[in-house]
């Protein structure tokens, strides 16, 4: 080639020439990252963990370190309506299945309401009591033990005369995991198909919109196998293969649908196929290199946050958006070069027309150019009435209440909720670090046990003592199972008032440990770090859009109007979820509150999908605008080269997102909702409108930059010149089967 390529060019041209080595590569690649996930459920957790130092951290740290691994238990809840716990026939129906469950392998002890005489396994009324069965200590085991317990629960509970569930940590994680797996599965079902078709629509052939299915794929299993292994360091969230499907569907099609774009453009004018990829490469691919790098940089803000969702959602995510790029740059010519001009093989009559969406698009720029300051109040407007919702926003954890009611976990709950505190299955801890049998600490159990008794919400459990002496744990449960703020508040109560009036000057340290202090630990390291993620996010890009586009103007409109964007997306979803808007005719489960951690997770995502788009249509622009100098023209032209595109992108963003809004957990469902609407909002009123009137209504200051930041680097991201094209046959014989040589 005659023209000089940038970086991105070369490696896109080099992978083109040794395809087969690439693909080599590659293949090598999926094969070990296949072998690598299989082990992937071994490094993932359902836990909630805080890593910041907080006082539920340095509790669990204590019980960790002084008590070891302890037993994970299982409680099953018998009620009758007809008989009390005192009858012989339900004494025969607790000890027949107390007897199965001794017989399980895995199981450590069964201990029933009689064993113990503890009143708390026995309701008030004395129609139900309880029964806890120990595991093993390891969760990963457990899980797999818990199987045994609920096939004899399950069939116990086939009686219409006894009641019968179960709830616990093991068998918790294994229907969460259910869930989850099944959101995932239903997601694709309804994504993919979705998105094949926008792809078909849009290049007119179906090799064509093939490729970036297949490139997406490929990314995400590279992904996964690469998450398995740092999962192997550092335990991570089971939400991580959900994030990284999602997002690598989304990033994996639309980078690779951006350069399969650009290259049929070239290929169209007559270049040859090794110049169009290197020119594709040069230009759509440079965007796409440092799109990715900002959505990288917004993704990183996540890693500020000392929880383990949010490192494992910004891992899984990064992760995935490293091998997305990557696969663009090098899989995809790889592909293209074997492929050849037969990526336009099996087209499909009358779709692919570009000029039909450039008509189109054109007369919707020339609208907005011709009344910009009218579009740009309206469509702010429009995005600022539709963030209204959010000063009304109420953040928690929408935990059991929110699951479908059909569950194990939900009616376990819920059967535990009707006769003893829900809160057994995960009750509060006081972790008492002192001499625990000296006199002073004993008053100090004593009266902290007092002030319990005389509670309705709280119920007094159990003290377990290390053999050292040195260390007690004191379990309290709560009535409720909840994360709401009746429970945020009693946490904060037992922390400013029950715990010290009862410890102070006892010489002992007590903290408040257990799954409601983790919680609102983790939840105030979200809200402390918020500020601290949008400041890094947002200065850093700014940087990035300040070097590659020379000018003060562009960044600042994009973060202003990603944030309109991001703002109308949590508006949106205050108002379905959480003030219940369509939410039914949308199939969608209404909720008391918003996940805690969604607003700085959608921001993080958010901020950085968008400027894929951005920076996308920007480039294009100012590949206009150096040539041209005229500003109008090269924003007319950039908008209405890429809008197609964009909108095929956006298209099937929104489909991979609103599948995964169709699935049974509330937190998929408020995640999957809110990206969708952010990027339809983005990709429509942002892209489409207000980026077109305001250029229009900035001219030639879009391109200022103060000359004392001059000094800057520079990023260019349009590309060089390129050589004009020499006459090539037509891309596809009249009788639709091409037959051109593989090196063309």
């Amino acid at each position: 080639m005659q023209a000089k390529l940038s970086f991105t060019g070369r490696i896109a041209t080099f992978s083109f020439r040794h395809k087969w080595y690439v693909l080599a590569a590659w293949l090598l690649v999926i094969v070990l990252a296949g072998v690598a996930s299989t082990t992937i459920g071994s490094v993932l957790t359902t836990e909630q963990k805080d890593l910041s130092g907080s006082e539920s951290a340095k509790a669990k740290d204590i019980v960790d370190e002084r008590f070891g691994d302890r037993p994970l238990t299982e409680t099953v809840v018998i009620r009758n309506e007809g008989q009390t716990v005192d009858d012989p026939a339900f004494q025969s129906f607790v000890t027949g299945i107390a007897e199965q469950l001794r017989g399980i392998d895995g199981v450590q002890n069964v201990t029933t309401y009689r064993d113990t005489g503890d009143p708390g396994m026995v309701s008030a009324d004395r129609r139900a009591g309880l029964i806890v069965v120990a595991l093993g200590t390891d969760i990963e085991q457990a899980e797999k033990d818990v199987t045994g317990v609920l096939d004899v629960v399950n069939a116990a509970a086939v009686s219409e005369e006894y009641q019968v569930h179960i709830v616990g940590v093991s068998s918790g994680n294994k229907e969460w995991n259910r869930l989850a797996e099944n959101d995932l599965q239903a997601g694709e079902k309804f994504g993919l198909p979705i998105a094949l078709g926008v792809m078909v629509l849009a290049f007119g052939a179906l090799v064509a919109a093939s490729v970036p299915l297949l490139l997406a794929l490929a990314s995400i299993g590279a992904a996964i196998g690469s998450v398995a292994l740092i999962g192997r360091v550092f335990e991570l969230s089971f939400f991580v293969t959900n994030i990284i499907t999602m997002i690598g569907l989304a990033v994996g099609i639309d980078y690779s649908l951006f350069i399969i774009g650009r290259y049929r453009e070239e290929l169209a004018k007559g270049h040859d196929r090794l110049t169009a990829l290197g020119i594709a490469a040069d230009t759509s691919g440079r965007a796409v290199f440092f799109s990715g790098i900002t959505v990288l940089l917004a993704l990183a803000g996540m890693l500020f946050v000392r929880t383990n969702i949010f490192i494992s959602i910004g891992i899984g995510a990064m992760v995935v958006v490293l091998w997305a790029v990557a696969a663009s740059l090098t899989l995809l010519p790889a592909l293209l070069g074997v492929i050849g001009r037969a990526i336009n093989w099996a087209r499909v009559p009358f779709l692919g027309k570009a000029n039909l969406g450039h008509r189109f698009w054109g007369r919707v720029t020339h609208a907005v150019q011709a009344r910009p300051l009218m579009f740009v109040v309206l469509s702010a407007g429009l995005l600022i009435a539709a963030a209204a919702p959010l000063a009304t926003i109420d953040l928690g954890s929408n935990g059991i209440e929110s699951l479908p009611k059909d569950t194990g976990i939900y009616q376990g709950v819920t059967a535990l909720k009707q006769d003893f505190a829900a809160g057994r299955v995960s009750p509060l801890q006081v972790v008492v670090d002192g001499d625990v049998n000296s006199p002073a600490v004993q008053g100090s159990i004593a009266r902290l046990k007092q002030s319990v008794a005389g509670r309705g919400d709280l119920q007094w459990m159990d003290v377990v003592t290390d053999p050292s002496g040195r260390t007690a744990i004191i379990e309290i449960a709560a009535t409720t199972a909840d994360t709401g703020q009746a429970s945020q508040d009693l946490a904060a109560e037992m922390r400013g008032t029950l715990i010290p009036s009862a410890f102070d000057g006892s010489g002992a340290t007590a903290r408040l440990g257990g799954e409601l202090a983790v919680f609102v630990d983790v939840k105030a390291e979200n809200d402390t770090k918020t500020p601290l993620v949008f400041v890094f996010v947002l200065g850093l890009s700014f940087l990035l859009l300040l070097m590659v586009f020379r000018s003060i103007a562009i960044p600042t409109k994009a973060i202003l109007m990603n944030l309109l964007s991001v703002g109308a997306a949590y508006g949106l979803l205050v108002l379905v979820f959480q003030h219940g808007f369509l939410a039914d005719r949308l199939g969608l489960i209404q909720t008391e509150q918003i996940e805690f951690w969604l607003p700085l997770f959608l921001f993080s995502i958010l901020f950085g999908l968008s400027m894929d788009y951005h920076v996308f249509l920007l480039s294009r622009v100012k590949e206009e605008y150096t040539r041209t100098g005229d500003n109008k023209q090269a924003v007319a032209a950039g908008v209405t080269s890429t809008a197609g595109m964009i909108t095929s992108a956006a298209i099937i963003m929104v489909a991979v997102f609103a599948g995964f809004a169709r699935g049974s957990l509330a937190s998929m469902q408020q995640m999957g909702f809110g990206l969708a609407v952010a990027v339809f909002l983005d990709a429509t009123i942002i892209r489409s409108v207000l980026v077109p009137a305001s250029m229009q209504l900035l001219g030639r200051y879009n391109w200022w930059m103060p000359s004392w930041l001059e000094w800057l680097p520079s990023l260019n991201i349009e590309g060089g010149e390129h050589p004009a094209p020499a006459p090539v046959p037509e891309l596809v014989p009249a009788g639709g089967e091409a037959s051109y040589a593989a090196g063309d």
